[in-house]
């Protein structure tokens, strides 16, 4: 691999000038930003030739496996005598150049395996760091924005709907009455998993059940409940809403940990959400709960009653029959079933 496939990921330091400042004022310099611009543009880059050289190495793996099965032919018919010296020589030539051509791929294969392990030393580094860094950057932006918000006195925006699945249990956290955690049933989503989501600042959430308007937050005694009738500090939660990759989010409970926030953890046995590591400790975000945010507002219908099953909408579902308001209707057809049972039965017969 030559210099020119090399990625450099620099970030530039502050200026000496700018590196101490007094009461721990926040300084924008611009280097940093456009440097993170260019690392982000190299990474991006670089992942695009890597696609590319693995493209390069499937082929040539198809090629070689071909190569393969051609050798092994033309080996078993050496042995014939009915052969000509005309095809035993072109056979020769052919298996002299590949071998060349082999030689020639070896020694890429060789260099690119050691680029590749050099990267493995240094992207978990980098990960690592930025993970930290991702972590560190939240908590400031969280505590200007309680801040803000404190002096300001805005009204929280409703982002919309959601349902949080934990990715190793695949089951939906649910609000029923007071008690929080995990529904139990897998994959299966129910009105008492919907949550509103509201947003006071950056990185400043609050999760209202709608069943009963209630705010999730963390009581005087340490526990999470679905109790709180205001938006207040105990009842603010941060979230990455937009999960990176397969990871999932952590999901912190701003008012834990004295006010420092704390990851929320699951209870191994009856599935409770309960607050866990500070968020001080980095690595332990890595050990927290993590959970899949699913927007609903467009996939789903509202539910027409407290614990009912909630169906993706397809094409937009059914509308309810002019003057209709008893029962409960099927979402994808005008069937109008008399409890959730029927209803759920009518589905798995007619629509699953």
């Amino acid at each position: 691999m030559t210099e020119e496939d090399r990625v450099v990921l620099s970030i530039a330091p502050p200026r000496a000038a700018e590196q101490q400042q007094p009461h721990g004022v926040i300084v924008k310099d611009r280097s940093g930003t456009a440097a993170l611009d260019e690392a982000y543009e190299n990474g991006r880059s670089a992942l695009t030739r890597l696609g590319e050289q693995g493209e390069a190495l499937h082929r040539a793996e198809v090629v070689a496996d071909s190569n393969q099965y051609v050798i092994d032919k033309s080996r078993g018919a050496s042995g014939e005598h009915d052969l000509g010296e005309a095809a035993l020589a072109e056979q020769d030539a052919y298996v002299n150049a590949l071998s060349e051509g082999l030689e020639d791929l070896r020694g890429v294969g060789e260099a690119l395996g050691d680029e590749l392990a050099d990267h493995d030393d240094r992207v978990p580094r980098l990960q690592d760091k930025m993970d930290r860094l991702w972590s560190t950057t939240r908590q400031v932006t969280r505590a200007a924005g309680r801040l803000t918000h404190a002096s300001a006195g805005s009204t929280p925006k409703l982002l919309g709907h959601v349902a949080l699945r934990e990715l190793a249990t695949r089951r939906y956290l649910r609000a029923r009455g007071q008690d929080v955690g995990l529904s139990e049933e897998v994959d299966v989503l129910r009105a008492t998993c919907r949550f509103a989501l509201y947003e006071k600042r950056a990185h400043l959430l609050g999760l209202r059940s709608p069943v009963s308007g209630k705010y999730l937050a963390i009581t005087f005694s340490g526990a999470i409940e679905c109790a709180s009738s205001r938006f207040g500090g105990w009842a603010e939660w941060d979230l990455d809403l937009s999960p990176r990759g397969v990871k999932g989010s952590p999901l912190v409970c701003l008012g834990a940990n004295w006010g420092g926030g704390s990851f929320c953890r699951v209870h191994p046995k009856d599935g409770r959400l309960l607050v866990g590591e500070p968020v001080d400790d980095h690595a332990a975000a890595n050990r927290s709960a993590k959970f899949e945010v699913l927007f609903l507002d467009d996939a789903y219908k509202s539910p027409d009653f407290a614990d009912q099953v909630l169906l993706p909408c397809k094409g937009g579902g059914a509308a309810r029959p002019p003057g209709s308001r008893e029962g409960f209707l099927c979402p994808e057809c005008a069937f109008q079933a008399h409890s959730p049972d029927e209803l759920q039965d009518h589905y798995a017969r007619h629509h699953a």
